[in-house]
């Protein structure tokens, strides 16, 4: 990266007049007001930054000397008063990449640190998902001022979009199994109240919340365009205090505690033990991997359909940080649930369907960040995919080694041929226009972009593997 300063594309980037993130010589640095200064130095003298900063829960974090950054010489950065330096993420994620067990614990989160904050007479403004990474396993606080000073008297403005983030997406997954990453990618702002009230049934009012949360919510907002006062300033003016507050934190808490998906098995949940490799052909695999792994260590590697995480693991183990991802739900939901109980902070877990990536979105396209602007990966681990993304996916296979290519890093790559019982049931109902699905077509591809390193075949005839690098 050269000199000049880069907007870090992260919630207070574009559209908060308090501070500005932006990424200077890889590091993240925010420069803020002198409100927000007076904010950081009463939270950064906190029990709830010291106990979630120490747990790992909030960004670490550190005002500057004044004459550690220079943002007058950088054309995207304005002059502040003051800068803070953050932690840099490993891989920037997002609520609509992230199986629903991630959702609940994030809000979860939130709803805990708000609390906290109250206790030391602090606040957390607003309830944006985007406030909240994911390192491995673990959530983190990442928009430091989104904490203030609380007012007396003061309600919880974020209340709505707490609601709209991650308790309606979560209620309508659980009770309707309407999957919340759809909706979340389709709309930075979340389920509206009135949005969610339309999905519910009269048999769900009576569920906890739905009545309140939702119905009454909905009401209430269609009412709000006709107002002539400023709510806010009605509660300041009324006995509106901390306490009712925090009594209705402690409700979210409860009744997000309660709220599961119960979907006991999908399509790919289970491939760990029914796949259909034998146990010399899976042993075949497993070397193949390890070999290439223990050739040497490397910072970032991708493993793309990686189900439930067996060779994602077989990565970590000589890799800094690897991203697994899985267009299977449920699949991720485990491996999540595992690396949690394991507290392996190494392997992120996300649901990805690379055939319908995760878009630019936000301001100028340029507040949420596509798969291919967030990293770029030493090494990309594309094993049983392949076959998918032509066959299921009708994505040539040219445009598949194009784009893995585009990312200038090793690849192992799994291909199956036409004579593989998986790529017959995925042609059953086709026609077979995939002339080029085979050992030969396949070598003359991958020959126009990357070099062969090494090449085994695991399952006679059907199914082989390569260690590829890119052509210099």
């Amino acid at each position: 990266m050269n000199n000049d300063a880069t907007f870090a594309p992260e919630k207070g980037s574009f559209r908060d007049r308090d501070n500005q993130v932006f990424l200077l010589n890889e590091r993240v640095l925010r420069g803020v007001s002198e409100t927000a200064l007076a904010n950081w130095q009463q939270m950064e003298s906190s029990k709830v930054f010291a106990k979630y900063a120490a747990s790992g829960h909030i960004v670490g974090t550190r005002l500057l000397a004044a004459d550690d950054v220079d943002a007058a010489s950088h054309k995207a950065a304005q002059m502040w008063p003051a800068y803070l330096e953050h932690e840099r993420i490993p891989f920037i994620n997002y609520s609509y990449e992230w199986c629903y067990a991630m959702v609940k614990d994030a809000a979860l989160l939130h709803l805990e640190m708000l609390e906290a904050a109250l206790c030391e007479n602090m606040i957390i403004k607003d309830a944006s998902a985007f406030n909240i990474q994911f390192v491995g396993h673990k959530p983190v606080f990442i928009d430091i001022p989104s904490f203030e000073k609380y007012c007396a008297g003061t309600p919880w403005v974020g209340f709505r979009q707490f609601c709209q983030h991650f308790l309606y997406p979560l209620m309508l997954q659980s009770f309707k199994n309407i999957s919340l990453r759809s909706w979340l990618r389709g709309s930075v702002e979340g389920i509206t109240p009135h949005e969610c009230a339309q999905l519910m049934s009269l048999r769900d009012m009576f569920r906890r919340g739905v009545f309140s949360l939702v119905y009454l919510q909905s009401k209430l907002v269609d009412s709000m365009g006709d107002a002539k006062t400023s709510i806010v300033a009605e509660a300041r003016d009324s006995e509106f205090g901390k306490e009712i507050v925090l009594v209705n934190i402690r409700k979210l808490r409860k009744i997000i505690g309660k709220l599961e998906w119960r979907l006991a098995r999908s399509e790919w949940s289970e491939y760990t033990d029914t796949h259909s490799y034998d146990a010399e052909c899976f042993d075949k695999k497993n070397v193949f991997v390890k070999r290439v792994v223990e050739a040497r260590s490397r910072k970032n590697a991708w493993d793309i359909g990686c189900n439930t995480g067996h060779f994602s693991r077989i990565l970590a183990q000589n890799t800094d940080y690897v991203v697994a991802m899985d267009i299977d739900e449920l699949s991720i939901q485990r491996l999540y649930t595992q690396l949690k109980q394991e507290q392996h902070d190494r392997i992120l877990p996300l649901v990805f369907d690379l055939t319908n990536p995760s878009p630019r979105l936000g301001w100028r396209c340029e507040e949420r960040r596509a798969l291919s602007d967030r990293q770029s990966p030493d090494l990309i681990l594309c094993l049983a995919l392949v076959h998918h993304l032509v066959i299921s996916g009708n994505v040539p296979l040219l445009q598949v080694m194009d784009w893995l290519a585009s990312f200038q890093c090793e690849v192992v790559i799994e291909m199956l041929t036409k004579e593989d019982g998986m790529v017959k049931k995925l042609l059953l109902n086709k026609d077979d226009q995939y002339d080029e699905f085979n050992v030969a077509g396949f070598e003359a591809i991958a020959d126009r972009y990357f070099t062969t390193l090494d090449k085994v075949e695991i399952m006679p005839g059907k199914r082989f593997l390569y260690h590829l690098v890119p052509r210099t």
